[in-house]
């Protein structure tokens, strides 16, 4: 079959979005299909030119496709006979973060057009709306009344990770910006009280958020305690210090999913997160997986401490989590069975539908 997998980036920016639909094109191949990857390059801001990037989707045709799988917004405006959704987020600017510093304000009238051309795509969607997580279809029938299934993303080559020991260090790598809060990690490490390290691997979303991490851990006087890798780290040194690592930390505001997460659970060891994580949380058990704490310093630091002073009960968590995502059958041969089969219809799509709701 030929399949065409829409995705939309904001050029020269590449995160989690691009790792899973690069692996998405790369599993439909193995299974014998024949694959075109479509980015549409995305311009958020000015807010003013949005529109212009919803228009250029709806007037795209993909004629020699047999079937289109769409990801993000505005990808999955562009029409086709035969679609299927993989939602990885929607344009979260308009919906939970407007109104705040990392969305729009003062945009009503841009926020309600993008929300009436979500709802006519997807409303009027044949089968079933896959999401990457239990909260992106939570946002989508909250925001548009759309229901949709979580169909969580695989882990590229998961029998690479492995277990080599407990270190001294929680490891945090991901790209740093406000969302991900690497500084709220910083800032609590100011208060341990324990020989517990902290690693952070990964560039900045602009050369500006790199120079406030590195001056926040100068301003605590942090150098001994705090290591920032300002790069993208290799795969082959991401492995690396999952395997050696105590634990993982990941922090951000709502996250959508997070490879982090169950790259950690391969890795055998324990996450902490915070309540308002979003994505980790439907991995990570407070006190079995690992530890959920509010977004605060203080409160971070005492699990931080925790991790260190009681080693044996970490690596038990750790196990837990291994055992945890074993138990999930989250695999590619799912995905790829999901989003090819034939749509159901009448009665049966109905009933997708209303069971899918969060």
């Amino acid at each position: 079959m030929k399949i065409a997998v829409a995705n939309a980036q904001i050029p020269f920016v590449k995160g989690g979005a691009e790792v899973l639909c690069d692996g998405l094109c790369r599993e439909l191949i193995r299974r014998g299909h024949t694959v075109e990857k479509l980015l549409l390059p995305l311009q958020e801001f000015p807010p003013a030119r949005l529109m212009e990037n919803v228009l250029a989707a709806k007037l795209m045709e993909i004629p020699q496709a047999d079937l289109l799988i769409a990801l993000k917004f505005p990808a999955y405006l562009i029409p086709h006979p035969n679609k299927r959704y993989w939602i990885i987020h929607q344009l979260r600017q308009a919906y939970d973060l407007y109104g705040t510093p990392f969305g729009y304000r003062d945009a009503p009238a841009l926020r309600a057009a993008i929300a009436r051309e979500d709802t006519a795509a997807l409303g009027g969607a044949k089968g079933t709306i896959y999401t990457i997580s239990d909260l992106v279809s939570r946002r989508l029938w909250e925001a548009n009344g759309i229901p949709s299934t979580p169909l969580y993303c695989p882990l590229d080559e998961p029998e690479s990770f492995s277990l080599a020991g407990y270190g001294d260090y929680v490891f945090y790598p991901s790209r740093v910006n406000a969302l991900k809060r690497q500084s709220l990690l910083v800032e609590a490490m100011a208060y341990t009280r324990t020989p517990v390290r902290l690693l952070l691997a990964g560039r900045g979303d602009s050369g500006e958020e790199e120079k406030r991490i590195m001056a926040l851990i100068r301003g605590r006087r942090l150098q001994e305690k705090v290591t920032y890798e300002d790069r993208f780290i290799s795969q082959e040194e991401k492995l690396h210090h999952l395997a050696r690592c105590l634990a993982v930390a990941f922090v951000p505001v709502e996250e959508d999913y997070g490879y982090i997460t169950p790259e950690a659970f391969a890795s055998h060891k324990a996450v902490l997160t915070c309540t308002d994580s979003g994505g980790p949380l439907a991995f990570v058990e407070d006190g079995v997986t690992g530890f959920v704490r509010p977004p605060e310093p203080r409160a971070l630091a005492r699990a931080l401490d925790e991790l260190y002073a009681h080693r044996e009960r970490t690596a038990a968590m750790g196990q837990a989590a291994w055992e945890k995502l074993k138990g999930m059958d989250i695999t590619w041969d799912h995905v790829v069975t999901a989003l090819t089969a034939a749509p159901a219809s009448g009665d049966d799509a109905a009933l997708a539908g209303s069971k899918s709701r969060p």
